[in-house]
């Protein structure tokens, strides 16, 4: 079953693996081996064969956002990692957030891969949803 990818205010989040923002590997139990990393990749995908250029989001640690609704990002601070070494904090701005609205629904899949001296490695995968908050604006 999917996780939930909630988009709010200046955040988004994993249900299953969240708490306070959008931090990966804070369940009980549940733990992101980023150690001897020198970047790590965020990736949501329609597809899984979809190439990275046509992400709905990459962000890479260091960098920021990278792709966002399969196009380059304009701004590449509206994304921002931050590695521990067993979590990861995933920050997308409400900016770039709005740009997914038109996603919502059908399930997607999304990654974590840590770049090491020895190469790629893939950490941590799954299916996500993303959804829209009901209160869509207070006045």
């Amino acid at each position: 079953m999917p996780q939930t990818l909630l988009i709010y205010d200046d955040v988004i989040e994993l249900y299953a693996f969240v708490h306070n923002d959008f931090i990966i590997g804070q369940q009980p139990g549940y733990a992101l081996d980023l150690s001897d990393q020198t970047a790590v990749y965020f990736t949501v995908k329609q597809q899984l064969a979809d190439d990275d250029d046509k992400a709905l989001v990459q962000i890479k640690s260091g960098t920021g956002l990278l792709y966002v609704e399969k196009k380059e990002a304009e701004f590449a601070t509206d994304g921002v990692l931050t590695p521990a070494e067993t979590t990861l904090r995933v920050v997308l701005a409400a900016r770039s957030a709005s740009l997914l609205e038109s996603y919502a629904g059908p399930a997607h899949y999304w990654d974590i891969k840590k770049i090491t001296t020895s190469g790629p490695i893939l950490v941590a995968t799954g299916r996500t949803v993303i959804s829209l908050p009901s209160t869509r604006s207070l006045t």
